[in-house]
């Protein structure tokens, strides 16, 4: 069976819908772009801020496909971006996949209330990625 591609995102052939979560975000009809500031999180002892916009899309089973751009190069900062799947509020989990996370080229992790962010398995290095 091919993919079935969703015309502009949404079930309904208009765009999806989006909330910015997490973050402060610009959010255009084409594109949501961090804009790198709100809520900040720790990890490897770093600080750096957090994002997270969530759209109405709905999505039973199939594929995603997404581009990241990052806005600076790779170096000593932490910097991930990806998609989440499965998100419904701040208290329930969620899973997701990301590039740059976890000191990794590759990622997936959850989510859970009151622990925060954890990879679940991380691979490669991220210098094929820079």
């Amino acid at each position: 069976m091919s993919p079935e591609t969703i015309p502009h995102g949404g079930s309904n052939g208009n765009g999806p819908n989006w909330a910015p979560i997490l973050g402060q975000w610009e959010i255009t009809e084409s594109s949501q772009r961090f804009l790198g500031r709100g809520q900040s999180s720790v990890a490897h002892g770093q600080v750096f801020p957090v994002g997270l916009a969530v759209s109405n899309v709905e999505m039973l089973n199939g594929m995603v496909s997404i581009k990241i751009r990052f806005s600076s190069p790779f170096g000593a900062e932490e910097q991930a971006g990806g998609v989440v799947l499965g998100y419904r509020s701040p208290e329930q989990r969620y899973v997701f996949a990301e590039l740059s996370a976890a000191r990794s080229a590759y990622s997936v992790g959850e989510y859970v209330s009151g622990f925060g962010w954890r990879p679940l398995v991380a691979n490669g290095p991220l210098e094929v990625i820079s």
